[in-house]
């Protein structure tokens, strides 16, 4: 299982989000974390387009003002989340790895 985390001091320019998804398709991780995205929002087609595959599941933690912003995007055919928890300063994501890594 790989894991891909990186402080991307905010994820709104179309640069940024290319180059992510450039690295995600080239390395191919099963979970990527992402802070100071510095986004209000996240809609799943528009972690869509970064991830490059339609399976996956996500959970953010909206920036407060220019400061702030978590993203965790996984792949579900080797992660699946039992809980979630939210909050400004962490991302808490429970589970089960659906495959065995060698």
């Amino acid at each position: 299982m790989q894991i891909l985390t990186w402080n991307i001091r905010g994820l709104g320019s179309l640069v940024k989000k290319r180059f992510l998804s450039k690295l995600i398709k080239k390395r191919k991780p099963s979970m990527v974390c992402v802070q100071e995205t510095k986004l209000e929002q996240v809609d799943k087609i528009a972690i869509q387009r970064i991830w490059g595959n339609a399976d996956l599941d996500f959970a953010s933690a909206s920036a407060v003002g220019a400061s702030g912003g978590l993203l965790t995007i996984w792949n579900k055919e080797f992660f699946t989340a039992d809980s979630v928890i939210s909050h400004r300063n962490f991302i808490l994501v429970q589970g089960v790895v659906n495959k065995v890594f060698p």
